[in-house]
């Protein structure tokens, strides 16, 4: 799982500079057999009604401009049984956010 984990977070990258990002930070913790990632950014953020898609819609086809990746990303984590939270202001900033649960026999 640490592959695809590492792919994901490479994804949320990418789509963050395509919106215009010029900062990235990545940030993990590891606490009572919990990780946590976040990515936040400081490009032009996403609208609220993608970011309800990624939170809870179903995965777009490969040629979606969201990134499949996130939504990918947000299953990984929930298979843990962790939580998956996209928080954005429009032309500020997008953090996106997962905990797995290391116990998980999924992760």
């Amino acid at each position: 799982m640490f592959h695809d984990i590492s792919l994901h977070i490479l994804d949320l990258a990418v789509n963050s500079v395509k919106a215009g990002a010029d900062t990235v930070e990545l940030a993990l913790t590891l606490a009572r057999k919990i990780l946590y990632i976040s990515v936040t950014d400081n490009g032009r953020g996403i609208s609220r009604q993608l970011r309800e898609t990624l939170e809870y819609g179903s995965c777009p086809g490969d040629d979606s401009p969201s990134g499949r990746g996130v939504m990918l990303f947000r299953d990984a984590s929930r298979r843990t049984g962790g939580v998956f939270h996209v928080r954005s202001e429009p032309n500020r900033c997008t953090c996106v956010s997962a905990s797995f649960c290391t116990d998980s026999p999924f992760f």
